[in-house]
Parts: structure tokens; C-alpha cells; sequence
């Protein structure tokens, strides 16, 4: 029976591309860690452990499970997987999913659907164009470093999505800014129009005080022509409205009161 030693290296190549064992741990990166309440899950080198760190194979993309042990025989310089993996990852692996080694290929498969759904659900269900740059940016590098070419239909979408918010966007401001122009012109024309109406009350009102002005001194004019008219046929006019003192008036009851209104002797 091999050892356990013989076991890594032999399933690590078998799941790996590369055929060198150095250039095999290379290609496999680091999802997260998980203790575990007992020793139920099996290291890639078979045995059963309770510390398990999953890795991630970028070129294969295989799934394994290696022990404290293990873990230690890959290169220090290894990258931790992208959020987006982590999280599929930790989503299957939590439900108990694919934890035996001749699950690899189904599992690999199925985290392939779950991150296009993810990544497509996210998509869908965002609307900030700051966040989908965000987005956007972290597919590419899973394409680019993780070598995940079948993100590029899930990238186009991103970026389709992207293109028309900001198609949206430029539409609504545009429109928000036409709303505003015609408030703001409709504010202006009710300006104008409260601006006219007060000069049209101002002129109004000057035409009727110079139409009252001209109505009394008319009124004016009028009685003292027929004052004097009254005055040269000598007829009293005490009791009348106008205020002419005849002759004959001029030393009754009502002398005090004309005094003091300035009629003395039918002058005023």
C-alpha cells in the first residue's frame, strides 16, 4: 500500500496539468479553512482529517482538501482565491455537498454554474454603475489570472448592463434638466407676467387719480364760473351748494360759521 506522501503526490498530479509535483502545487490556490467538530472529511492524501483547508486548481478546475500536514507541502507563495469562488466554494461545501475526492469533476462542474448564476443574479439585480465597475473588474480577473474563460459571456453581460444605466442615466439627466428648463422658463413667464400686471395696475391706477384730478379741478372750474356768474345777477345762493354769501345773508345766524371757513362778505 503507498504512504500517504506517495498518495499526495500521486492524486495531487493526477488532479493537477503539470506532471512535476513542484510545478503541480503551483497551480492550486487557496479557498478557505474550515475546523472541524471531527475527522470527517478526507485529505487528498486519504486520510481522514479535521482541519481542512480547500484548494483550487486554476488550470483544472478541481477541488481538494488537504490536512494540516499537507498544507504545508504547498509553496508558501500561494494566492488566496478571488471572494466570488470563495463564497460558491464555502456556499456547497456548508451543505455538505462534494467532500470526497471522486466528487472532484461534478463538483467542479457544478461550481462553474454556480458562479455564472451568481455573478449573472448580481448583475441583474444591481443598478449602480460604481458597483458593476467594481463587478466588472473582478470578472476580468477571474478571467485573467484564474484563467475562468467562461465568464466572458457573464463579462459581456456586465458590461452590456453597464453601457445602458449609463445610457438611462444620460437620459434621465437629460430629461431632469428639460423638466428644469421648463420650470425655470415657466417661472420666468409667471415673473414677466406678475412683473406686467403690476405695471398695468400701477398705470391704471395713475389714470384714474389723473382722471379724478381732471374731474375736480372740472368740478372746481365749473363752480366758480357759476359762482360768479351767481354773483354778477346778484342772486342769493345761501342754501344752495354753493358756498356764495349774498348781501342780504351777510349778517344773519350763519356769519360765524362762514367766518371761519374764510367767506367774509362773499369773498373767500
Amino acid at each position: 500500500m503507498s504512504s500517504s506522501k506517495h498518495k499526495f503526490n500521486e492524486n495531487l498530479i493526477k488532479l493537477s496539468q503539470s506532471n512535476v509535483l513542484d510545478e503541480a502545487k503551483k497551480e492550486w490556490l487557496f479557498i478557505y479553512d474550515e475546523k472541524r467538530k471531527k475527522q470527517d472529511v478526507l485529505c487528498v492524501c486519504q486520510h481522514k482529517v479535521k482541519n481542512a483547508n480547500y484548494m483550487y486548481n486554476i488550470k483544472t478546475k478541481h477541488t481538494i482538501i488537504v490536512g494540516s500536514t499537507c498544507h504545508k507541502k504547498f509553496n508558501l507563495g500561494y494566492k488566496k482565491i478571488h471572494k466570488y469562488l470563495s463564497k460558491i466554494f464555502k456556499y456547497h461545501l456548508e451543505k455538505g455537498e462534494y467532500k470526497i475526492i471522486d466528487n472532484l469533476i461534478v463538483y467542479s462542474q457544478s461550481i462553474q454554474r454556480e458562479l455564472k448564476k451568481k455573478l449573472k443574479n448580481e448583475i441583474n439585480n444591481n443598478y449602480n454603475i460604481n458597483k458593476l465597475n467594481e463587478l466588472l473588474d473582478d470578472i476580468t480577473f477571474l478571467i485573467n489570472n484564474y484563467e475562468i474563460k467562461y465568464l466572458s459571456v457573464i463579462y459581456n453581460l456586465c458590461l452590456n448592463k453597464i453601457k445602458k444605466l449609463k445610457l438611462d442615466e444620460l437620459k434621465e439627466r437629460k430629461n431632469r434638466e428639460e423638466i428644469e428648463r421648463k420650470n425655470r422658463e415657466e417661472k420666468e413667464r409667471k415673473n414677466r407676467e406678475e412683473i406686467e400686471r403690476k405695471n398695468r395696475e400701477e398705470k391704471e391706477r395713475k389714470n384714474r387719480e389723473e382722471i379724478e384730478r381732471k374731474n375736480r379741478e372740472e368740478k372746481e372750474r365749473k363752480n366758480r364760473e357759476e359762482i360768479e356768474r351767481l354773483k354778477e345777477e346778484n342772486i342769493c345762493t345761501c342754501n344752495s351748494k354753493y358756498k356764495y354769501i349774498c348781501k342780504n345773508c351777510r349778517n344773519k345766524q350763519y356769519m360765524s360759521l362762514w367766518k371761519k371757513n374764510g367767506y367774509i362778505f362773499g369773498v373767500k
